[in-house]
């Protein structure tokens, strides 16, 4: 049985969707919390609503793209509480778009976010997570995106892909080493979150986000995201695959199907084919 009491939980991307789904279910177990987002608002309500509740709270409002806010961030962080038990990783963007027509720009961004900001808190947490030489976590989020593959979502896709390596390169050089620490990642389905508002804002102007071929993408992504699995259930799962032990920790049965598709197609050096979105 996961025990939270007491535990030290840092979380880069904490103030809404699952890095929030998340930490709500820490903080019922009795957890500590280092929290970090971008949106600096809602890291201020979502840590006094945890206060109310009785939990001990920091937060640091950054942007898990800059290296160095997050060194400071895992500095504060063991400043404050002499160690780490859980280190997540949840900051995300979103992506839709024609590959031969989303701007530069969008691809660096989700590259720089969905990925070397992992690489930042990787770089930031896990050496001195090693050096406490006792069993702790770090879990960083991917994407079931990062498992298939499918058409109109390029840069998400390429991000999460690279976010799924670099997490089995961690944990294989975390037992190649013989260290404590483990690592999981996280590969939700769809699931109700404001991912795809979230990422709106931080884009640069550019043509294409008017045309309509990317409004209609756009409004094809917000509705699978509207009807995707609850937070809830989504948490359920992926704290049922933590106890479980489960290195790819995952929420959709029913994405079984892509997987084992791609899969097939990389064994069988076939020519992929589109595989329909699903919302549940």
């Amino acid at each position: 049985m996961l025990d939270f009491k007491d535990k030290v939980v840092a979380v880069i991307g904490g103030a809404s969707g699952l890095g929030k789904g998340m930490i709500l279910r820490m903080a019922k177990g009795g957890a500590k919390f280092a929290i970090a987002d971008r949106h600096g608002s809602n890291l201020a309500q979502f840590a006094d609503q945890l206060r109310a509740d009785g939990a001990e709270v920091f937060t640091k409002c950054l942007d898990a793209r800059n290296d160095g806010d997050v060194m400071e961030f895992a500095d504060a962080t063991f400043a404050k509480y002499g160690g780490v038990d859980y280190y997540i990783y949840t900051a995300g963007m979103s992506s839709m778009g024609s590959i031969f027509r989303l701007p530069l720009s969008e691809w660096r961004m989700l590259f720089e976010m969905n990925v070397m900001g992992q690489v930042h808190g990787i770089r930031a947490f896990i050496p001195r997570m090693i050096e406490q030489n006792r069993e702790c976590y770090v879990i960083n989020t991917a994407s079931n995106a990062g498992l298939e593959t499918n058409a109109y979502l390029p840069a998400y896709f390429m991000s999460k892909h690279a976010a799924v390596s670099l997490s089995e390169s961690l944990t294989i050089e975390l037992q190649a080493i013989g260290s404590k620490v483990k690592a999981y990642v996280f590969c939700p389905g769809l699931v109700q979150t404001p991912l795809s508002y979230n990422s709106a804002e931080m884009r640069v102007e550019d043509p294409y986000y008017t045309s309509d071929e990317y409004q209609k993408l756009t409004q094809l992504g917000k509705n699978a995201l509207a009807n995707g699995m609850t937070m809830d259930e989504a948490m359920d799962r992926f704290f049922q695959g933590l106890e479980a032990d489960n290195f790819y920790i995952r929420t959709h049965d029913n994405e079984e199907e892509q997987v084992r598709y791609r899969t097939e197609m990389v064994l069988n050096r076939t020519r992929p084919l589109p595989i329909p979105m699903r919302a549940k």
